[in-house]
């Protein structure tokens, strides 16, 4: 699709040639980042990122990897574009068109590629645009059905931001604000406070000597103040909650002492009550060798965290019963400490299929999400409740954490998840019963998550065996 820039307040560099490095300052965003750490995360891969292509590949976004551009001829997402639709190559090296690409060639080249053309749908681009979201990895593998959707989610919000992105430089003409503005302090103070307002950003200096902190409009705003004196050092940190202020002391110190700049993310109230998310950069000022001053600028990155936690959200929860998925299990299971006794339980339908095939998948969908609410009832947080898919749950305990001894849960979950199906077939009347065989393994320390699931899984195959052989004496 062909479109055209229509804002008379800004003109777009070129796509194609080094000025399309200019286009790329403009469309990357923290929440294009977010998404991205989102989706390397989510898919346990080694990069993920999105690019436009012209006459270089230059990335807006990237998590994984660090580099800017790199040579048309070696964008594997060409391919993504000539065909414009998904493209997965399982293993580079088998494939003929780029096993001799200089990034699938190295002795640690990538293998694995996955991507998708951006759906841009915007009246502001003066020529077609080439974009692309990408997987990459540095072993071969594949995608299931579950995981190619999950794909298309991330590409579908990539190409909203990205839109988003290029209709908000249009009108504001941010191009020589923002960032660039507060990071190298312009002079004209006018265009300066507009650029901070815009982008929810400050600056601050810090003296050494007095401990006073000049902040500039900015802060004032963030912090829900207005503009004032100069503050002293105790004033400015007795915002931060307790922990973020422990947190940037030892920052502050660190940097005074070594001459190390440094960045956090820290958490601080407003004197309205405001919980916010804010970003700090700082480094030391020298005079004459001498340490005078911190310096530094300040933004207000509460609208990225909650996005990123939403994303996060949705890219862990399954669609259909609002239960963990399998990478929610993984993060689950990595922010418990390894000492803790954990002990995991995998579910199992049994009669499930026949629902299926009787009732129909609708009806079989309504078994599901009866299944789900009874687990979330019967084993509360902050114990794991989740779905591996199909109809198979996942239950992990935090046995310090239990009422009850794990045997005892094992056995009420027994009792509790049967569910009587009422409907009609071709047959005429139906009545059919759904249970679960449950296998339930304790994990040692230093037990890995997949050796803990392995077991509980010989263990449920056990209860299905023992189940039948019961079924069929009776």
């Amino acid at each position: 699709m062909t479109t055209h820039w229509n804002s008379g307040e800004f003109q777009a560099p070129s796509l194609w040639g080094e000025t399309a490095e200019g286009l790329v300052t403009l469309l990357r965003s923290d929440a294009l980042d977010a998404l991205m750490g989102l989706a390397r995360e989510s898919f346990q891969c080694l990069a993920a990122s999105v690019s436009i292509l012209g006459e270089r590949q230059w990335f807006l976004s990237s998590a994984g990897h660090e580099m800017v551009s790199n040579d048309r001829q070696d964008s594997i997402c060409t391919r993504t574009i000539a065909d414009n639709k998904l493209t997965i190559i399982p293993d580079l090296r088998e494939d003929s068109e780029f096993q001799n690409n200089p990034f699938v060639a190295a002795e640690d080249g990538i293998r694995f590629y996955a991507g998708l053309p951006l759906d841009l749908e915007t009246d502001f681009y003066s020529a077609p645009v080439e974009a692309a979201f990408c997987l990459v990895d540095d072993k071969p593998r594949d995608l299931s059905e579950q995981e190619i959707e999950r794909l298309r989610q991330f590409s579908a919000i990539a190409s909203k931001m990205v839109e988003s992105s290029v209709r908000l430089a249009g009108s504001r003409g941010r191009a020589e604000m923002q960032e660039k503005l507060v990071g190298n302090l312009v002079r004209k103070q006018v265009q300066f406070r507009q650029a901070e307002q815009m982008a929810q950003m400050g600056h601050w200096r810090l003296d050494l000597s007095t401990e006073l902190v000049h902040w500039s409009d900015g802060i004032f705003e963030i912090h829900d103040l207005p503009v004032a004196n100069t503050p002293e050092l105790e004033l400015a940190l007795s915002f931060y909650t307790p922990s973020s202020r422990a947190k940037l002391e030892g920052l502050m110190a660190r940097a005074i002492e070594e001459g190390e700049p440094y960045e956090a993310d820290l958490e601080i109230v407003t004197p309205e009550g405001h919980h916010k998310r804010v970003r700090t950069r700082g480094e030391v000022e020298y005079q004459d060798g001498q340490a005078v001053a911190l310096i530094g600028v300040f933004r207000d990155v509460t609208d990225r965290y909650e996005l990123e936690r939403k994303l996060r959200r949705a890219a862990q929860t399954d669609t259909l019963t609002g239960l963990g998925n399998r990478d929610a299990m993984r993060a689950f299971v990595a922010n418990r400490s390894q000492d803790e006794k954990l002990a995991v339980l995998l579910l199992d339908l049994d009669g499930f299929k026949q629902v299926n095939d009787r009732l129909g998948h609708l009806t079989g969908d309504d078994v599901i999400k009866a299944m789900a609410t009874t687990l979330r009832a019967t084993v509360p947080p902050p114990h794991f409740v989740g779905r591996f898919g199909g109809d198979e749950f996942v239950v992990i305990l935090m046995e310090d954490a239990l009422t009850m001894p794990a045997e005892d849960l094992f056995r009420r979950l027994e009792l509790a998840m049967v569910y009587n199906v009422e409907g009609q077939d071709d047959r005429g009347n139906v009545m059919l019963t759904v249970s679960a065989s449950i296998g339930m393994h304790r994990a040692a320390p230093g037990d890995s998550l997949e050796e803990a699931l392995a077991v509980a899984d010989a263990a449920l195959y056990a209860s299905k065996r023992r189940r039948k052989t019961k079924a069929a004496a009776a």
